[in-house]
C-alpha cells in the first residue's frame, strides 16, 4: 500500500513539474514572411539607393537586421520561391521550367514544417505563379491564391487573365485581407506568407504617375512602384504585430530582381528570368523581430542564399528543419550582429522557357556566368566584379582574371556534381 501511495505521489510530482516547465517554455513567435516580387536590394534606401522611395520601410528596416548580399537561386518567381520554401537548389526539386513544373509533395515547405509543428499558416499570392495550380497551398489552413492568371496558363472557372483589363491585387488589397484573417480566433502562433506584385508591375506605371519626389532618379517609374509596395508594407507591419503581439518576427525579402537599364547590350535583359546578372540576383533580406530571437539592429555582411531562409526561420522559431536540405541556417549570425560565415559561393540557375540555359556562380566578390544558350549580347562565358557594370561581353573580365575564373568554374563543377559550398 505505501509503495502504491509513494508511485502516485512521484506521479503527481513528475506531472506537477511538467506542468510548471510547459508554462515556463516560451511561446512560439508568429512569423510573418513578406515577398516583394520582383524587389532588387539596390533599390531600396537600406541598401544604399539615394530616392525616398522606400523611406518608410527603411526606418522599420533600421529597427531590425539587414543582411546586405543575398543572393536568390534564380531570377523568375516559381523556382525561386520554391527554393526559398523548402532550403533546396531549384534542381533538386525540380522547379525548373515555367511550363509546367509543381513544388513536389514529396518535399516538406516551410508552411508544413511550422503546421505540424502547431502553427496556423495563413498565405496570399498576387501572383499566379504560386497558384494552387502549382501546389503551392500544401501547408496552408488558409491560402488565398491570385485572383487572375497569366495568358499561357489554363483556363480556370472564375479567374480572368491578367492583362485583359484585370489586374493582380494591389499591396493594399493583400495586405488589408491578411490583417482581416489575422484576427480570426486562433489558440496557436501564426505564419503568414504573403506575396506582393506591385513591383513586378512597374512596367505599366507611366511617368505621369511617378510622384514629383522621386521624378529626378534613375528607373523613376520602377522606384514609384517600389513605393506602392512598400509603403502600405511599412504601415501593415505594426497593425499585424498590434494584433499578433510582440513575439512576432517579420522577414521582408524578393524573389528576384530586375533588369531594367542596366544591361543594353544584352538582348531582351530589361526583365527577368532570361539572365542571371547582378540586378536579377541580389535580393534584399531584411529581419524585424524581438531582440532576443534576432538580434540587435545591425548591418550582416556575408554572402547568403534565398535556400538559407528556410532553415533560418525555422532556427528563429525553434522547429527543426527537415534533414538533407541545402540551405543552412544564419540564425545564429542574427543574434551575434557578426558577419555571416555560411558558404562560400552562391549558384543560381535559370532554364525556364525555351532557350534559355544559364547558370552563375558568385563568391561575393565576383560572378561567373555561363550563357549555355548562345544569347545575343553575351559571351558562352563571363566574369565580373559582383558590383561592377555587368553589361554582357562588353563588360567581361574573364581574360583579365583567369585565376578567378578558375576557382569559380570549379565551384560550379562541384556543384553540378551535388556538392553543397
Amino acid at each position: 500500500m505505501r509503495s502504491k501511495i509513494v508511485l502516485a505521489l512521484l506521479f503527481l510530482c513528475v506531472a506537477a513539474a511538467g506542468a510548471f516547465f510547459a508554462l515556463r517554455a516560451p511561446a512560439r513567435p508568429n512569423v510573418v514572411l513578406v515577398i516583394i516580387d520582383t524587389l532588387r536590394a539596390d533599390k531600396l534606401g537600406a541598401y544604399g539607393n539615394p530616392s525616398p522611395a522606400s523611406q518608410e520601410l527603411d526606418r522599420l528596416a533600421a529597427e531590425g537586421v539587414v543582411l546586405e548580399q543575398v543572393v536568390a537561386q534564380a531570377s523568375w518567381t516559381r523556382s525561386s520561391v520554391a527554393a526559398m520554401l523548402t532550403g533546396l537548389y531549384p534542381r533538386r526539386l525540380p522547379v525548373i521550367k515555367e511550363q509546367w513544373d509543381p513544388l513536389p509533395s514529396g518535399v516538406e515547405s516551410l508552411a508544413e514544417v511550422l503546421k505540424r509543428n502547431g502553427y496556423f499558416t495563413i498565405g496570399l499570392t498576387a501572383n499566379p505563379q504560386l497558384n494552387v495550380d502549382f501546389k503551392f497551398e500544401q501547408g496552408f489552413d488558409r491560402y488565398v491564391e491570385s485572383s487572375v492568371t497569366f495568358s499561357w496558363m489554363k483556363d480556370r472557372e472564375g479567374k480572368e487573365k491578367a492583362g485583359h483589363g484585370h489586374a493582380v491585387r494591389s499591396a493594399d488589397d493583400i495586405l488589408g485581407q491578411s490583417l482581416s484573417l489575422l484576427t480570426e480566433n486562433r489558440a496557436r502562433p501564426v505564419y503568414l506568407q504573403l506575396l506582393l506584385m506591385d513591383v513586378h508591375a512597374h512596367h505599366r506605371i507611366t511617368v505621369e504617375r511617378v510622384d514629383p519626389d522621386l521624378r529626378g532618379f534613375p528607373d523613376s517609374e520602377y522606384l514609384q512602384a517600389v513605393r506602392n509596395a512598400t509603403l502600405p508594407l511599412a504601415d501593415f507591419i505594426p497593425k499585424a504585430k498590434k494584433i499578433l503581439g510582440e513575439n512576432t518576427i517579420f522577414v521582408v525579402t524578393s524573389d528576384h530582381g530586375e533588369g531594367l537599364k542596366d544591361h543594353p547590350a544584352v538582348e531582351n535583359s530589361a526583365k527577368h528570368g532570361n539572365l542571371l546578372y547582378r540586378s536579377h540576383l541580389h535580393v534584399p533580406l531584411i529581419v524585424l523581430g524581438p531582440t532576443e530571437l534576432v538580434g540587435k539592429p545591425a548591418k550582416l555582411a556575408g554572402l547568403v542564399e534565398l535556400i538559407d531562409l528556410f532553415p533560418t526561420v525555422t532556427d528563429l522559431a525553434g522547429v527543426r528543419s527537415p534533414s538533407g536540405i541545402d540551405g543552412a541556417s544564419v540564425a545564429q549570425y542574427l543574434r551575434s550582429s557578426s558577419k555571416i560565415a555560411v558558404g562560400s559561393s552562391a549558384v543560381s540557375e535559370t532554364r525556364w522557357r525555351k532557350g534559355v540555359n544559364k547558370i552563375a556562380v558568385t563568391d561575393g566578390e565576383s560572378l561567373l556566368v555561363e550563357n549555355r544558350d548562345g544569347w545575343p549580347g553575351t559571351a558562352p562565358e563571363e566574369l565580373y566584379g559582383f558590383a561592377a557594370p555587368q553589361n554582357g561581353a562588353a563588360d567581361s573580365t574573364l581574360g583579365s582574371n583567369p585565376q578567378v575564373a578558375s576557382r569559380l568554374r570549379e565551384e560550379l563543377v562541384r556543384f553540378e556534381k551535388g556538392g553543397r559550398f
